[in-house]
């Protein structure tokens, strides 16, 4: 508890040490950016943080709600995640009922392609009769 007590407190004296500090200058050489000039035609930015105190408290509060909520999510996927799975089964999907008695019944064997007893008759059930009726 105590080294937590004493992270939270370097933590905080470097937040605020950065914050009083000046900003760097940053620099853009065409598509670049860089903290020195890259030559003579360098554009210097400002590079300064505009916003107020109250966006800056407003920014840290919804941080904290989006981390609360990302908990919250975290706890409840190692929750579920802890549930035994059912045999075969996925998480949140119940398992397929058991077959009923008819359904013990071997599976019937697939029907054959029927076959002609000559190369005429495969030739006269291949033809379109429709079509010649009317002839």
């Amino acid at each position: 508890m105590r080294a937590r007590a004493l992270l939270v407190a370097a933590s905080l004296c470097v937040a605020a040490g950065a914050a009083g500090a000046p900003p760097q200058a940053v620099y853009r050489c065409g598509n670049v950016y860089a903290q020195q000039p890259c030559g003579p035609g360098a554009q210097a930015l400002d590079v300064r943080d505009e916003r107020s105190d109250a966006q800056h408290a407003e920014a840290w509060q919804a941080q904290q709600r989006h981390q609360a909520a990302a908990q919250q999510l975290e706890r409840e996927r190692r929750r579920i995640e802890a549930e035994p799975v059912a045999a075969g089964g996925i998480h949140g999907v119940p398992p397929r009922a058991q077959p009923d008695a008819q359904d013990d019944q071997p599976p019937r064997k697939p029907r054959r392609k029927k076959r002609f007893k000559s190369q005429r008759q495969a030739q006269a059930a291949a033809v379109p009769t429709a079509g010649l009726q009317g002839r």
